[in-house]
């Protein structure tokens, strides 16, 4: 993920006229490379895939606009007032936040004492 996700967003189609779309995309792509990967090491011990994850925040600044796209418990602000205001700019992605475990059981995932797993598209 550390290594590859920024290539990931700004190789897409629709990067630089699109960032936001970009960095879905991007997010997206990393997770089925991730799943792919981690079949491949575990797939005689499912267990250990559905309990596997990460968590990244990117901040891509296009001209004077700034976008933020966040996965997992990652958190971003902003200084600005030289400092004397703190802007937070992304909202962790926690699964015992009930807006996040409805999030995920609606995308066919499942809560398993604040662990979440979203099985294989």
């Amino acid at each position: 993920l550390r290594d590859q996700l920024h290539q990931m967003i700004v190789r897409d189609s629709e990067f630089p006229q699109n960032p936001m779309k970009a960095m879905q995309r991007g997010f997206e792509q990393a997770e089925a490379s991730f799943l792919e990967f981690a079949h491949s090491e575990s797939n005689s011990d499912q267990g250990s895939v559905q309990r596997s994850g990460s968590c990244a925040i990117v901040v891509l600044i296009v001209g004077d606009v700034a976008y933020v796209a966040n996965v997992g418990d990652s958190r971003a602000f902003m200084s600005t007032d030289e400092g004397k205001k703190i802007v937070q700019l992304s909202v962790d992605h926690k699964p015992e936040c009930k807006d996040e475990q409805e999030r995920i059981e609606s995308n066919g995932g499942k809560v398993y004492q604040n662990q979440s797993y979203i099985p294989d598209p």
